[in-house]
């Protein structure tokens, strides 16, 4: 099913919301409990979904009872058990981002890409070094399974005061105004925290949008891939930030590898870079209105 309410559950939004939430547990179960997937891949997916879930709770937290605020908190929880395992892999697959653009756009001289190079070697042992086994995750596993039961159970009782997707409205424009504050605060500090709270905001834009889609008349895709592709940019930028937080505090056994000035040096362009095609994008975004979903 479409993360989105449909059209035909306009005047029973609060039926419709609940299946859409809903069925983003049950896959992300399926997919934990699926002994032919991949339990690593399981994991990154479920993170996902657990973010568009936490979405359309807080869209809903203005009209629903505390059940949206505890869910959204108890979801919070089971994802960040598994947050080590995608890390690792995430700072992997951005040293091999910054590798691919160098060799692209021609933007480092030799030794800075023999340094990258080395960097992703060595991050890839310390990938390696910090996995479990697939079989050390059946614990885990079995917990969250029973966290997102228990929090479809009570997505289904929770109480939402709208009997039309219309009562959402101010749910909505809630999150633009936490989006445009978030952008001013990333653009006058220009730090990492700052940019990654503005990435959450717009993540929650972004699929508040995706459910309002279908429940409004006169949708515009074009909106929500706005929406989409500022969301990407600013994960580029919060992996970029992760990398160089990584080779800060594992300087000493990182710098036996490689020269690590050489490699901060490449990821502060290239975060800039990334960060300044956020901002012009962002100013766009920003002026998005309910009438435009």
């Amino acid at each position: 099913m479409p993360f989105r309410i449909k059209k035909r559950e306009r005047r029973r939004v609060s039926r419709g919301l609940k299946w859409v939430l809903r069925e983003q547990l049950w896959r992300g179960i399926r997919e934990l409990t699926d002994p032919e997937e991949d339990p690593f891949e399981a994991v990154h997916q479920l993170r996902k979904r657990i973010k568009k879930i936490r979405g359309g709770l807080r869209l809903v937290r203005h009209v629903a009872d505390g059940t949206a605020k505890a869910e959204n908190k108890r979801l919070r929880d089971v994802a960040r058990r598994f947050a080590p395992l995608r890390d690792a892999q995430s700072r992997v697959e951005t040293c091999e981002r910054v590798i691919a653009h160098c060799q692209q756009c021609k933007g480092c001289d030799a030794a800075e890409a023999s340094a990258l190079t080395a960097c992703r070697a060595w991050l890839i042992a310390r990938r390696d070094a910090m996995c479990v086994a697939p079989g050390q995750l059946r614990e885990p596993i079995r917990q969250a399974v029973q966290e997102l039961t228990a929090s479809g159970e009570a997505i289904d009782r929770m109480k939402i005061d709208a009997a039309k997707v219309d009562e959402l409205k101010p749910g909505w424009k809630g999150t633009r105004r936490r989006v445009r504050k978030r952008m001013n605060d990333a653009r006058q500090s220009g730090s990492p925290e700052d940019f990654h709270e503005w990435r959450k905001r717009v993540k929650d834009a972004w699929y508040q949008s995706c459910i309002l889609n279908g429940g409004f008349k006169n949708t515009k895709k074009k909106h929500r891939r706005r929406l989409r592709d500022l969301a990407d940019l600013l994960g580029r930028v919060h992996d970029l930030d992760e990398l160089a937080r990584t080779l800060d505090e594992e300087a000493d056994a990182a710098g036996k590898h490689f020269e690590t000035s050489l490699v901060q040096s490449v990821i502060d362009r290239r975060r800039k870079e990334r960060a300044g095609q956020a901002m012009l994008l962002g100013k766009d975004v920003s002026n998005i209105r309910i009438l435009d979903l």
